[in-house]
C-alpha cells in the first residue's frame, strides 16, 4: 500500500513553496509540516511512514511525482510489471506532449486570426476613406 499525500503546498507556512524539501531531515517550517502530515497519515492508516509520499500534483507546480511517486510504485512491482508500467508512462507523456502542442497551436491560430481581422478591418476602413477623398493623417 502506498499513500500519496496531496496538497502539501497548502500546509503552513502557507506562503512558502520553495521545493525541493528535505523530508527525511526537516529543518525548515514547511519541511517540518510536511513530515508531520506524513507521519499523522501513516499513524492513522497503520502503515509505515516510508509508504506515505508527499506531493503537489498541480501541473504548474508539481512536486515529488517523478522523483517520489514513480520510484515508490516501481519498487512495489516485479520486473515484468515495471517494464510494462514504464512503457505506458512513456506513451502517456508522448500523448500529453501532443495534446499540449495541439492546444498551443490552436491558441496561436486564434491570436493570428484576431490580429488578421483587425488588420483587415483597418485596411477596409482606410480604403473606404480614400475612395471618399479623405486621406488619413500621417
Amino acid at each position: 500500500l502506498l499513500v500519496v499525500l496531496t496538497h502539501v503546498d497548502q500546509l503552513r507556512p502557507l506562503r512558502e513553496w520553495d521545493p525541493p524539501y528535505n523530508i527525511a531531515e526537516p529543518q525548515r517550517p514547511k519541511e517540518q509540516a510536511i513530515r508531520g502530515a506524513m507521519e499523522a497519515a501513516a499513524e492513522d492508516l497503520g502503515i509505515d511512514a516510508s509508504d506515505v509520499i508527499a506531493v503537489n500534483a498541480q501541473p504548474e507546480q508539481s512536486y515529488n511525482i517523478e522523483e517520489g511517486v514513480i520510484p515508490a510504485i516501481l519498487g512495489k512491482l516485479d520486473h515484468a510489471q515495471r517494464v510494462k508500467y514504464l512503457r505506458c508512462l512513456r506513451e502517456l507523456k508522448r500523448e500529453d506532449h501532443w495534446n499540449r502542442l495541439r492546444e498551443q497551436a490552436w491558441k496561436a491560430g486564434r491570436i493570428l486570426l484576431h490580429a488578421g481581422a483587425r488588420v483587415a478591418a483597418k485596411t477596409v476602413e482606410r480604403l473606404g476613406n480614400e475612395t471618399k477623398g479623405d486621406r488619413p493623417a500621417r
